[in-house]
């Protein structure tokens, strides 16, 4: 969706996710998520990416017990800087207070995007990158 760097890869229920870099500021990054997929043969740490390359394709749910249909799941966030890429996964995504889930609708056609947590004291506005 934007020009980035692969910043991590991990397996997830349904296939891959990939977490690009999206750059960010001294203290953060900011990263899209793209889950539930077979990861493009092309795909490494560290690799550029722009708006439109292929990233993988969503991941074949035929025959699992979970009867999920396949789909893609996209999801926006902010990190710290601070950690490393091969810290993350959705167990630490789902539970760490570091991370920031940002709502993509926030981010179409605007100047400004709102960060949400469930920790109203969190809660700020950002220029985006």
């Amino acid at each position: 969706m934007a020009s980035g760097q692969t910043f991590a890869v991990c397996r997830d229920f349904l296939g891959h996710s990939v977490f690009i870099d999206h750059g960010g500021n001294d203290s953060h990054r900011f990263l899209s998520v793209y889950a539930h997929i077979v990861l493009h043969r092309h795909v490494h740490i560290g690799r550029s990416v722009g708006p439109g390359d292929v990233v993988g394709t969503v991941a074949d749910t035929t025959g699992r017990k979970n009867r999920m249909p396949a789909h893609l799941h996209i999801s926006l966030m902010r990190i710290p800087q601070s950690v490393p890429g091969d810290m993350l996964d959705w167990k630490y995504i789902c539970s760490s207070d570091e991370v920031e889930l940002i709502d993509p609708l926030s981010m179409l056609n605007c100047h400004h995007i709102a960060l949400h947590s469930e920790n109203p004291g969190k809660e700020r506005e950002q220029t985006t990158p």
